[in-house]
């Protein structure tokens, strides 16, 4: 008995946290809050995540300028790729699709390249995992590097789009939801159980949107509506933080 912050859905943390300095295993906690269920293997499936930060602006992309950079592209035609002199690209929304521009500077000003009907992606053109390779979206709050690809897409309205693995996925998510310093004093076990249980509200939230017509064209959000995730690091207000960490890496 008791309470807990949150949509009320899925696994209590505090409570695996306590299981596991007791010296509970991962597959012990999850299988004391998820009751007549199986644990088997899921594939490393592609899954997209809409960026519920960006939903009022344009998609704005750039990449770190020692890294490999990236492309703009529209289906099977790329527009563009990110060069010295052009280093800040944007999807802006107009009437009909997308206006595809450049700019010296995150303040502009802004040169129009094509308009096309969308929706526009934006993909490294390295994935070595480094965080130089990686895209960064400008948004008001601050640049976040995102591993995978970016897309700027008119569903219900404008949206950003974050496809990518769904392990690289639960990299960025799963310290979000718990506290990766668990890991270093005694709650591993409540970090492994997180992981599993944030791989299957994805998946469950996939199945099902994906069995829907019309399908909404994301398989989760990125606010706690849904799960929590923001990306691979963020430079903002507060300095620069690695979202990521070992511990959570691990479990």
């Amino acid at each position: 008995t008791g309470h807990g912050y949150g949509h009320a859905r899925g696994m209590g943390q505090w409570g695996a946290y306590g299981y596991a300095k007791s010296g509970w295993t991962s597959n012990q906690i999850l299988l004391h809050y998820y009751t007549g269920v199986a644990l088997t293997p899921v594939a490393n499936e592609s899954i997209r995540v809409r960026v519920d930060t960006d939903d009022p602006y344009d998609t704005i992309v750039a990449s770190d300028p020692d890294g490999a950079g990236f492309t703009v592209s529209s289906g099977a035609e790329v527009l563009a790729e990110r060069t010295a002199d052009r280093p800040y690209w944007r999807a802006a929304a107009v009437s009909g699709g997308y206006s595809v521009e450049w700019a010296p500077t995150q303040a502009g000003p802004w040169s129009a390249v094509r308009t096309v009907g969308g929706p526009v992606d934006f993909r490294p053109k390295a994935t070595s995992g480094e965080r130089r390779d990686m895209l960064q979206l400008l948004l008001a709050s601050g640049i976040v590097w995102m591993r995978g690809s970016l897309t700027a897409v008119k569903l219900d309205q404008h949206r950003t789009i974050n496809e990518l693995p769904l392990e690289d996925y639960l990299r960025g998510g799963v310290p979000r939801e718990s506290p990766a310093s668990w890991g270093t004093s005694g709650g591993q076990a409540a970090l492994e159980a997180q992981a599993v249980a944030a791989r299957s509200y994805t998946m469950a939230l996939r199945a099902d949107k994906r069995s829907r017509t019309p399908y909404p064209g994301y398989d989760i959000c990125s606010t706690t509506a849904c799960q929590v995730y923001i990306g691979r690091a963020i430079q903002d207000g507060a300095g620069f933080r690695d979202l990521e960490a070992a511990t959570t890496d691990a479990a």
